[in-house]
């Protein structure tokens, strides 16, 4: 096994022993969100603020100032938080590795749905209720400019590996690839018959997938291609990640927990349900 595909193997490993640890995918009976690591320590993220496993029990390792939706953390170890208050406010803050709160603004009149930062910290880029994809500023979280803007609600964000190239996905059933490093227009790689909830890069940053409401995924090529349509998996997909080049995990609605080959048609069931949704994955 190459390191990457171990360090990815790693990750979902680390995810199974995450949700086996907090029961229905919840603490304090308020339901994870996400998971993500912190400078290699795996959080756990709920409405309440941002958890880390101790010895025995979970720990509130940061108190959201505000209903949390989404985080992301850089090398570092300071963290993003994004959410707000539904209809209201979309709101993120910005943390320093000791849980200070350096700055917070308001963004939106919606909620944040989806924070993301590249790997050198030098884009930050939110995902808002309105359907506005928004490149920030990484220290003070002003607005730099507008990105994109979906014609519902822009629900995910990822970077692809080592570039400054990013995908976002709404609930029109667009995802959208964004060239950072210059500012050229979006290019629109899917087109979804209902809303994208997921996406992931492969490890070599060759090809994204998304997985939306109706149950299908769709792996696509860099410059637009369609390589693959799933067949339907039974529910909508919540979440993605690549274990290596050719295998995809994919989470759903009803807690299924599958797996998706290259050169194999059906899904692999891994877990056939759980008592809640499978919500993040974890590779790498």
């Amino acid at each position: 096994m190459s390191g990457r595909a171990s360090q990815a193997a790693r990750g979902i490993a680390a995810w199974f022993a995450l949700a086996s640890l907090v029961g229905a995918q919840s603490i304090d009976n308020v339901p994870i969100l996400q998971v993500l690591r912190v400078r290699d320590e795996e959080h756990a993220l709920n409405a309440e603020g941002l958890w880390r496993r101790g010895d025995e029990r979970w720990e509130l390792a940061l108190r959201a100032p505000f209903r949390a939706f989404c985080a992301s953390s850089t090398a570092s170890g300071e963290i993003y938080l994004g959410g707000g208050t539904p209809a209201e406010r979309g709101l993120l803050a910005r943390f320093d590795a000791a849980g200070r709160l350096l700055a917070q603004v308001e963004l939106a009149e919606d909620l944040i749905y989806a924070v993301a930062i590249d790997q050198e910290a030098r884009h930050l880029v939110v995902a808002c209720a309105d359907g506005r994809v928004l490149l920030l500023d990484p220290a003070s979280l002003a607005v730099r400019r507008a990105l994109a803007r979906h014609g519902a609600a822009a629900r995910r964000l990822a970077f692809a590996p080592q570039r400054a190239l990013l995908a976002s996905a709404g609930l029109d059933g667009q995802v959208l690839l964004l060239d950072l490093a210059s500012e050229a227009p979006p290019l629109a790689i899917g087109d979804h018959l209902s809303g994208v909830e997921a996406l992931a890069f492969s490890p070599d940053g060759a090809r994204l997938a998304s997985g939306a409401r109706d149950g299908r995924i769709r792996i696509h090529a860099l410059d637009g291609r369609s390589l693959r349509i799933s067949p339907l998996a039974g529910s909508a997909i919540t979440a993605l990640a690549w274990t290596d080049t050719t295998t995809l995990r994919c989470g759903t609605l009803r807690g299924a927990l599958l797996e998706l080959h290259e050169r194999e048609e059906p899904f692999r069931i891994l877990r056939a349900t759980a008592p809640s949704p499978t919500r993040t994955l974890v590779a790498q």
